[in-house]
């Protein structure tokens, strides 16, 4: 679930990390090292655009599923992706686990799946349906139960709800909020109605010029055919 080991410079894994394990570290003090809580950078709630499918239709950020919990939210904008980790099947079942697993950091596990309701979230049929083609493109190779998370009323969508993982989502949510992601292909207009006004003055100023560049063509077309008329009249 987490990288460790001393980076090999001879084999690079984009958007890949790995960590070193001191070894007068347990177990627990080596996790509870590498997700400490964060203090919240920002108030407020995500929106609920901010979803894998708005995220890679509007921003162009490239979703690469990954095994390792210390990647997951992991935003990379040299390689223009964004790591999640999807193996809900493994958090639950660490949840579930009798005894307990007491080495992760209290509320760590269970915050991480909400990590995954708000970004795939149940309700939503678009991010549904963009989770089945990654799943066809990924054969039997991401948890089913990533896009089937409710997201807990009690977390919600606020940001200061999330302690361990807010310095990430923060991070991706301004990513997916500033002007250095607005679209940069006219597919990605189409698809960015974030800003209503915004898209809709881009959109009359895109037809007013196609449509004076058509008739323009029309007028430049029938005035060389008056022209040719007046020099060769028909039947002459």
């Amino acid at each position: 679930m987490v990288n460790v080991g001393s980076p090999d410079l001879q084999r690079v894994f984009p958007g890949r990390t790995e960590v070193s394990w001191a070894p007068d570290l347990s177990l627990k003090e080596f996790l509870e090292e590498q997700f400490k809580q964060q203090l919240p950078v920002s108030q407020g709630q995500y929106l609920r655009s901010l979803n894998v499918f708005e995220i890679e239709k509007i921003c162009g950020l490239d979703i690469k599923w990954t095994d390792s919990l210390g990647d997951h939210l992991h935003v990379d904008l040299d390689l223009n992706i964004v790591n999640i980790y999807h193996h809900v099947e493994v958090l639950k079942g660490l949840l579930s686990a009798k005894p307990p697993t007491t080495f992760y950091p209290d509320g760590f596990l269970e915050e991480t799946i909400q990590t995954l309701a708000l970004l795939i979230p149940q309700s939503n049929s678009n991010c549904r349906s963009w989770y089945k083609r990654q799943q066809k493109l990924n054969p039997n190779q991401l948890d089913s139960e990533a896009c089937n998370l409710i997201l807990d009323p009690m977390l919600g969508r606020k940001v200061s709800n999330y302690k361990y993982w807010n310095e990430r989502l923060d991070f991706l949510y301004e990513a997916f909020q500033s002007s250095a992601s607005q679209p940069k292909s006219l597919s990605q207009f189409w698809n960015d109605r974030r800003n209503k006004v915004q898209w809709y003055t881009f959109w009359i100023a895109v037809t007013v010029l196609v449509l004076t560049i058509v008739f323009g063509l029309i007028q430049s077309i029938t005035g060389i055919i008056q022209v040719n008329l007046a020099y060769h009249p028909i039947g002459y």
